[in-house]
């Protein structure tokens, strides 16, 4: 594998059986163009390994409930097979599992946390990721991104008066200038 510089834009170039193939990494920064290089050195090593279909996504997924469901349990099998359609209906058309990266797996939680819980979430990635990972794609788990900070400030002695005199007795420090 080999990086090159064309135009400002790096390219990827490797051999295949005698044959020198080239494509664009649509980078211009060095590393970010070996990251994307690295992944279509996987996509060339998955199509040298396996036949075509198994590169679709839904064939990958449906191999994955098969062996669930031999391997562990029926039950977890029927959890899978949710947690891949939801995916799949996510991405819209049955893609090749080469274009599912990292991004694609952020994105994917984010909008799965707007309606599922985080642990639901998570079992999601968890069985998405093992399925490319029998696949031979290791990409990291995506963690949950921070929300928007929210600005913290001491309350003015007013909210602090407006405060104190709706809580109980009990609450209520025992200063005057509270009372």
């Amino acid at each position: 594998m080999t990086l090159i510089k064309r135009n400002k834009v790096w390219h990827y170039q490797t051999k295949i059986e005698g044959k020198t193939f080239r494509r664009s990494t649509g980078q211009t920064d060095r590393r970010q163009a070996q990251r994307v290089a690295e992944q279509f050195r996987v996509e060339t090593r998955l199509r040298k390994k396996q036949p075509e279909d198994w590169l679709r996504l839904s064939q990958a997924m449906n191999r994955e409930v098969a062996r669930i469901e031999t391997d562990i349990s029926p039950s977890q099998a029927v959890r899978a097979l949710s947690a891949f359609t939801a995916l799949l209906k996510w991405i819209g058309k049955d893609a090749e599992i080469t274009e599912i990266t990292r991004e694609t797996l952020e994105t994917y939680q984010r909008y799965r946390l707007k309606t599922k819980s985080l642990s639901t979430t998570n079992k999601d990635l968890h069985f998405t990721l093992r399925m490319l990972r029998q696949n031979g794609i290791h990409l990291p788990k995506p963690s949950p991104k921070p929300g928007r900070e929210t600005e913290v400030r001491p309350l003015t002695r007013d909210e602090l008066v407006l405060l104190f005199n709706h809580v109980t007795d009990h609450f209520r420090p025992s200063m005057p200038h509270f009372s």
